[in-house]
């Protein structure tokens, strides 16, 4: 699962000024890091609350611009939209926590949302808040939906008694003085979805230090009709499986389960997987080629400190893994050189950019990867230093393999046999569940998935007995009516470069932007994308650029990268294949240009870059998904990034799987689903569509997969 971590630190950037946040400088008596966490809590499962000086407005939406200064764990991940989301951010005086969750059939009384949690780690200081956001039959979620709401409470203390927690005191239908909990929901038919915001004063449950807490998070999305309940956990994998809402409570995780929390200014985020830095080197960053050197890159943001004064994060690896496009838990390490990539010390308040040797498929490659053309990539961060904090792990997403026109025709696999120690051994099945998302009204999509059985608008049910394989056909024709406007930039080789000018797009002031580029340049022996080829890159494939010279410190090396501004290059960011970004408040005009050193322009061939533009709109949904964009308009220069295609019409399966285990909730027995990803397209570009299986492309509709 996936933490987002603040935004202030942005890897792109290539600005000769300092990128340091202000509130560095003006550090006068840092405060004391908390001591190194305790032994009755999962030590790997870390949360770190940030700290806001912006106020939370208490509405359940959790959608203000001060949510942007939190952490945001991605529940369910595959896609820019996930069906599960908790966040977390501290003041001065108190703590807040979020949830939010999607796919819901219908409102209801077993919809539930459960902390656990244990200010101190003593024995006797454990709290259980159960929160039932719809009440009793779903009375308290309007059906024309709301914000502000009173949700059904319940609250009981608890003492440690072995491994797990006796709940023994006393049931109350109201919280404890201070803590304050509002919830809000907006209705989509069967995709109806409902939000958490609660306020936890630290002087709340005893008093909560900036040492390490205990913590527990249970979401369940119930479905009355198929007697089964979705359940997304932090920790990953501590979720109940007993009787929820009774006095006593049973089938709860083991304390040793729970991760730990802190609420200290003085610990800082942490390291994390820049969620929008993330990909492969090719014109798409979500393809994989079969005929040319791949590699795959990710960012590491590093906001580590100590005692309040921000510190490197030593001897941090990269490991890349791939698994078939679809649903699947079967992860192998990417071939080629460099990975695991690192140990490498990331210096403070700064990032790093891990990235693979250059892989070539072999033949026997090609032919496996031919009849399996879509895959998911997945990077996984650790570190053997102890006093590295990992604050998020992992990243991932769905890869394409070849360039597709309108409609999507496409297979995935659905893995039962990598869920197979999790999944039920009765009636194995995969729950499947579509979404359509950056759409008008009006806008209606045909779709077909061969291998599985539609159960519904937008739902449909695979079972593993009937389809043992897990082939799934993907088959979905957009509305003939969406239009995607865009424009199109070319950047010869050399752009950039002594006596060339940038080339220049105009854009909005505080739009929503995606850049991709096509086309290669040739570097030298070789040809790159808009991704370029690093100097380390190229010398450990043993390529000689014919670059004698450095890069100057502070700027990006790689050669025969795109890069962006909106200052006219007194500052700069890489685009490299492709961002989704916001536009800062006053710009108008984005320019581009191909980084080299000075004589490396002269040098450059090929055909160059073609760099297409693709305004789009900001929807409901972003302002939860990324806080940051409720926030005032960047008077700088600085884009806020975006996951790439987060702007763009998008078509998502989100996947579930039942277990063996049961939850009981006001006296009625569900079995345990648990999410199994998502995976989809983004459109950047449209065709024109005939019939209901083919195609008379106008011009090429690439695909974005995540």
């Amino acid at each position: 699962m996936k933490t987002n971590t603040p935004l202030f630190s942005r890897p792109r950037l290539l600005t000769t000024a300092s990128t340091l946040p202000l509130f560095l400088m003006l550090t006068a008596c840092p405060p004391a890091q908390p001591p190194a966490p305790g032994n009755a809590f999962d030590l790997n499962s870390r949360l770190i609350f940030p700290h806001t000086a912006q106020q939370v407005t208490l509405d359940g939406q959790a959608d203000e611009g001060a949510w942007g200064d939190g952490f945001d764990y991605e529940l369910e991940q595959g896609s820019s939209k996930p069906d599960g989301t908790l966040r977390g951010v501290a003041t001065d005086t108190d703590f807040y926590v979020s949830a939010k969750f999607d796919g819901d059939t219908a409102y209801d009384g077993l919809d539930s949302l459960v902390f656990l949690i244990n200010p101190s780690g003593a024995d006797n200081n454990y709290h259980r808040i159960i929160i039932q956001p719809c009440g009793s039959g779903g009375a308290t979620c309007p059906a024309g939906g709301g914000t502000g709401l009173d949700p059904t409470v319940q609250y009981q203390t608890g003492t440690k008694s072995g491994s797990t927690v006796n709940w023994t005191g006393p049931v109350q239908n109201a919280l404890p003085d201070g803590i304050t909990v509002k919830s809000a929901n907006v209705p989509g038919g069967n995709n109806n979805s409902w939000s958490v915001e609660m306020k936890i004063p630290k002087a709340a449950l005893g008093g909560f230090t900036d040492n390490w807490m205990g913590l527990l998070v249970n979401g369940v999305v119930a479905n009355p009709d198929t007697e089964t309940a979705v359940l997304y956990s932090w920790p990953e994998n501590a979720y109940i499986t007993g009787e929820i809402d009774a006095p006593g409570g049973t089938g709860y995780p083991d304390v040793a389960k729970w991760g730990e929390a802190t609420l200290s200014k003085g610990f800082g985020n942490g390291v994390s997987v820049a969620y929008y830095e993330f990909g492969s080197n090719q014109a798409n960053p979500s393809q994989i080629a079969l005929d040319k050197p791949n590699s795959f890159y990710a960012w590491a943001i590093n906001n580590t400190s100590t005692g309040g004064v921000l510190v490197p994060a030593n001897d941090v690896t990269a490991t890349f893994t791939i698994a078939n496009f679809g649903l699947s838990n079967a992860w192998a390490n990417v071939p080629g050189s460099g990975n695991p990539s690192g140990p490498v010390n990331i210096p403070a308040a700064g990032a790093h950019r891990y990235e693979t040797g250059l892989w070539n498929l072999s033949p026997a490659e090609v032919t496996n990867y031919t009849n399996n053309p879509h895959q998911c990539i997945r990077v996984t961060l650790t570190s053997t230093n102890a006093n590295t904090v990992i604050t998020q792990p992992s990243v991932q997403k769905n890869m394409d393999f070849v360039t597709i026109n309108s409609p999507f025709e496409s297979k995935a696999k659905l893995d039962a046999r990598s869920f197979g120690q999790w999944m039920a051994t009765d009636k194995p099945y995969f729950r499947l569940r579509e979404e359509f998302i950056n759409l008008d009204e009006g806008l209606d999509w045909q779709t077909r998935l061969s291998g599985a059985k539609e159960q519904g608008r937008n739902s449909w049910l695979m079972p593993v007995g009937d389809n043992p394989d897990g082939g799934l056909g993907v088959w979905v024709n957009p509305s003939d009516k969406l239009q995607l406007p865009s424009t199109r930039v070319p950047l010869k080789p050399g752009t950039g470069g002594p006596g060339t000018r940038p080339m220049v797009a105009k854009v909005e002031p505080g739009s929503l932007v995606t850049v991709m580029v096509d086309g290669e340049l040739k570097i030298g022996p070789t040809s790159v994308t808009g991704g370029g080829i690093s100097l380390s890159q190229a010398r450990g494939a043993k390529i000689d650029l014919g670059r004698g010279e450095q890069f100057p410190a502070g700027v990006s090396d790689r050669v025969g990268a795109v890069l962006g501004s909106f200052d006219d290059f007194k500052t700069s960011f890489v685009i490299g294949n492709g961002v989704t970004l916001r536009v800062p408040a006053g710009a108008a005009a984005l320019s581009l240009k191909i980084n080299d050193t000075e004589k490396g322009y002269g040098m450059q061939g090929g055909d160059g870059f073609s760099v297409q533009v693709i305004p789009g709109k900001m929807y409901p949904w972003m302002k939860f998904a990324f806080p940051q964009l409720a926030m005032e308009d960047r008077k700088g220069t600085a884009p806020w990034m975006l996951p790439l295609g987060a702007s763009l019409p998008s078509w998502i399966v989100h996947g579930y799987y039942p277990t063996n285990n049961y939850i009981v909730i006001n006296k009625k027995r569900l079995r345990i689903e648990r999410p199994a990803g998502s995976f989809g397209y983004s459109i950047r570009d449209v065709g024109v569509k005939r019939g209901l299986g083919t195609v008379t492309p106008v011009k090429p509709a690439t695909t974005v997969i995540r």
